[in-house]
């Protein structure tokens, strides 16, 4: 549903004092896809388990319109080296990808 300000929710909670705690905090707008060869992502895979490994982080993906689960399960891998405690924001007008994102807590608005 477009509209609803879910950008604003997720700008909002990446800035709230609240999750101070949690490093790195990262924040992409996911509007427009990219074509990227496989090289590009798998260099994307590791930069990303380097980063993360090991860190209590959190992660906004806003504008979500990437209906392809074959892509979110390739980039996938690098969230999971994180500590417990990571969390992953996803925005999403699309219904489709927010049941795919559907881990482990869906909150629909």
């Amino acid at each position: 549903m477009g509209g609803i300000e879910k950008t604003t929710l997720g700008r909002s909670v990446y800035n709230d004092e609240k999750v101070k705690h949690f490093h790195p905090k990262i924040r992409v707008c996911a509007t427009s896809p990219q074509a990227s060869g496989s090289d590009e992502l798998d260099q994307l895979q590791v930069q990303l388990t380097q980063a993360l490994v090991g860190k209590r982080f959190l992660l906004v993906l806003d504008d979500v319109w990437d209906k392809n689960f074959d892509h979110w399960k390739l980039l996938q891998a690098p969230f999971m080296v994180g500590d417990k405690g990571s969390r992953i924001i996803v925005t999403t007008s699309v219904s489709e990808i927010a049941s795919m994102m559907a881990i482990v807590n869906t909150t629909l608005i």
